[in-house]
């Protein structure tokens, strides 16, 4: 929800900016701002994640418009709670943050980190870590297995 509401706020301005624009006469105005705001609805959707899904090899976070985003156990760095602060998505992390809740970041070893919000974070991160720790190779150099 809070990253919906995070774009849909701006996507609510430039429609207010658009209002405001086509009762003052000028197209000039407000059909840019609807474009805008057409641009930032879309965006909302793209990046609010629908589904955390973990599996014994990976987490997957599947988004509003059908795309998947997945994330192999051997490429997870770490996974960590963030603090409870709505500027988590202004970091260099890729926000899947969809509520107000309690932030967890998963820190890749290639590639961008994502910050996501699992309905119960403390879960999502024990989890989160069993998973890393069962890919993890053994002195042997293979995977550990699941038990």
């Amino acid at each position: 929800m809070g990253m919906k509401l995070f774009w849909g706020l701006f996507a609510l301005i430039f429609f207010g900016l658009g209002i405001i624009g086509s009762l003052s006469g000028s197209s000039t105005v407000y059909i840019p701002c609807w474009i805008v705001a057409v641009f930032f609805l879309i965006l909302s959707l793209a990046i609010t994640p629908k589904k955390l899904i973990l599996y014994m090899a990976k987490v997957e976070i599947k988004l509003w418009l059908g795309y998947t985003v997945t994330i192999p156990a051997d490429n997870i760095k770490a996974v960590k709670k963030l603090p409870k602060y709505p500027f988590v998505y202004l970091s260099q992390d890729v926000p899947f943050k969809s509520s107000w809740s309690i932030p967890v970041r998963i820190i890749r070893k290639k590639g961008f980190a994502f910050v996501v919000t699992p309905l119960n974070p403390d879960k999502f991160v024990a989890e989160v870590s069993k998973i890393i720790t069962s890919s993890a190779p053994n002195l042997s150099g293979q995977p550990a297995q699941m038990k």
